[in-house]
């Protein structure tokens, strides 16, 4: 299920729907991600989605600070890491997503 703004109000009631399999952020900053993914994995749900990247954080400190939100679990994300610098040339980013599973 997709929405936009700031559903943190709705997000719980969501994720108790049977047929909701997954969740897709309009705007993924209005999510706290270390939160949000608990939720999403409390209730084997998906987050299809990115979650911001900071100022001055490498790719490979991003990618980490993603990875940190699963515990260990692989299953409850699908990344879309749209948000990286368009300088870094896409196989290194694909290289280092790689090496960091």
């Amino acid at each position: 299920m997709h929405f936009c703004g700031d559903g943190n109000h709705i997000l719980n009631m969501i994720l108790n729907i049977e047929g909701v399999k997954g969740v897709n952020f309009g705007n993924p900053e209005k999510f706290e991600p270390k939160k949000t993914m608990e939720k999403i994995i409390k209730k084997n749900k998906v987050y299809y989605g990115t979650w911001p990247i900071n100022n001055n954080e490498s790719v490979e400190e991003y990618f980490k600070r993603v990875l940190s939100y699963l515990n260990g679990k692989k299953g409850n994300l699908i990344f879309i890491c749209g948000n990286i610098p368009k300088d870094i040339p896409r196989q290194q980013v694909i290289d280092i997503w790689h090496s960091l599973q």
